[in-house]
Parts: structure tokens; C-alpha cells; sequence
């Protein structure tokens, strides 16, 4: 199974708690604190600040020997107000949203672009984000790969296909009984369509991508707008770059709702 955010966050939790296990368990008695911090000092204190260094030295007392609680309650504490504020943020947000790219690759032909893109099983040797492959057996679930990604697993399926032309790829939902609640098919949704054309000049490709994305989870889809709704799309498109060795090519954004590509 991949390894998931949720098995990080849990790995980090299990070493902060057994730092404070460890710190607590050390004599701190040894350490060189200031005289009117230090309850063993024999230094005078001032009588009009002494009954402020008694509450001081009372509460250090008090969080030194409940230190094994006190920091993990404090940790979750944060944890939960974060959490809370990106539900709270998550929830202003619509489910689904809609990004356009278009990509002109000088060198490329349309037909070497189309191969790159189809070639499934070669993806994770240019794609950052993609660990694994499994293109599944045609007799079992035709035009359908499994992508092993730092979030999870998705399955995707081809629904439409021109080949040079056109490519549109949906992402199949995971049902709770097939796998963890925290796989990427549950919180994620939608489809991709790559449309490819050659430019007036003759030479080199563009493909326009379309994402038409679903984010249910609202501390998920709060996450995912940090790093930018836009990101996997414009990803895609420089990995490919890199992969087809067009180091000129450009990724064209919408201008005032206009997708313009000369």
C-alpha cells in the first residue's frame, strides 16, 4: 500500500511523543538558570518581585513534572484548531472546479506527443508525481491503468479516444469497501481531456488540457488550493516538456476568460 500523508502526520506525532517522554524523564535541575529563576539559588530575591518569582517558579514546577501531557495536549490542541480553520475555509469553497492550459511544443510532431501521453506504463519515468503504473489486462477492465501517486492510488479510465486528436481520461471512484478511507479516489474526482492540434505553422504540436476537477473533502480541497487547483495540469505539461526535450515550449493561461493561442 502507498504510504499516504496520513502515515507521515502519524510517524511525526509517535517521535514528538517520545521526545517529551525522554525530556521529561531528564533532571533539569542542572541548568544554569538566572538567580530569581533558580529556586536552589541562595542569591536575595527583591520582597516586591518575590511573589511573582513563587508563582513563576510554581507554574515551571508544575509544567516540569506534567510535561508528558502538557506538550502533546498543546500539540493536539493546534492540531485540531488547524484543522478546524481549514474545514472552516474548505467548506467556502466550491466542490468542483475547471482548469484550462494549452501547451505549444515547437519540435514535436503531433504524433510523438500523442505516444508520449498514451504510454502509460512509461509515465512514472517522466511524471514527478507518479510512482507506480498497473495498465490493467484489456479482458478485465479495458482502457484502464491504477496510478500510484504520494497521495494514493487512482484508477483511471480512457472514455473517449481519437487517436492525434483527442483523449479524455475520468477518474474512477473508489468505493469505501474497496480500500482506506484516505486513498485518492475518495476525495478526489473528475476527468482530463486532451485535445491535440497542429499550429498554423505547420510544425510541432498543442495540446489544449481541460481538467474538470471534484475535491469532496474540505480540509483536502483547502490543502489543494494552497498549492494551486492549476498545479497537476501545468505539472503535466512541463514534465512532458522535459520528457520530449522541447525546452522552448510555453504554457498559454486564459487572458480575461479567452484561451488564446497564435
Amino acid at each position: 500500500m502507498a504510504r499516504t500523508p496520513l502515515h507521515h502526520l502519524l510517524l511525526i506525532l509517535a517521535v514528538l511523543l517520545l521526545a517529551t517522554h525522554t525530556l521529561a524523564a531528564d533532571d533539569l535541575e542542572d541548568l544554569d538558570l538566572p538567580a530569581h529563576l533558580n529556586p536552589n539559588s541562595d542569591d536575595t530575591v527583591p520582597a516586591h518581585l518575590q511573589q511573582d518569582v513563587d508563582i513563576w517558579v510554581s507554574l515551571g514546577g508544575f509544567a516540569r513534572d506534567n510535561l508528558y501531557w502538557i506538550l502533546p495536549s498543546a500539540l493536539f490542541a493546534i492540531t485540531a484548531n488547524f484543522l478546524f480553520m481549514m474545514h472552516s475555509l474548505g467548506s467556502l469553497q466550491r466542490e468542483e472546479h475547471v482548469i484550462v492550459r494549452a501547451a505549444k511544443f515547437n519540435s514535436p510532431s503531433v504524433e510523438a506527443v500523442w505516444r508520449a501521453v498514451c504510454d502509460w506504463e512509461a509515465h512514472p519515468g517522466w511524471r514527478g508525481d507518479v510512482k507506480r503504473v498497473k495498465v490493467l489486462s484489456a479482458a478485465e477492465r479495458e482502457k484502464r491503468v491504477i496510478e500510484t501517486t504520494w497521495i494514493g492510488d487512482f484508477e483511471y479510465e480512457v472514455v473517449e479516444e481519437e487517436k492525434h486528436v483527442l483523449l479524455v481520461r475520468e477518474i474512477v471512484s473508489t468505493p469505501a469497501t474497496l480500500a482506506p478511507w484516505y486513498q485518492g479516489g475518495h476525495f478526489f474526482g473528475g476527468r482530463w481531456t486532451i485535445e491535440f492540434d497542429t499550429p498554423k505553422s505547420g510544425s510541432g504540436c498543442i495540446i489544449y488540457v481541460t481538467e474538470q476537477g471534484i475535491v469532496r473533502g474540505t480540509v483536502v480541497r483547502m490543502l489543494n488550493s494552497l498549492w494551486g487547483f492549476h498545479g497537476p495540469v501545468e505539472s503535466f505539461l512541463r514534465n512532458l516538456a522535459g520528457l520530449l526535450g522541447d525546452k522552448e515550449m510555453v504554457i498559454i493561461r486564459p487572458d480575461n476568460g479567452k484561451l488564446v493561442v497564435e
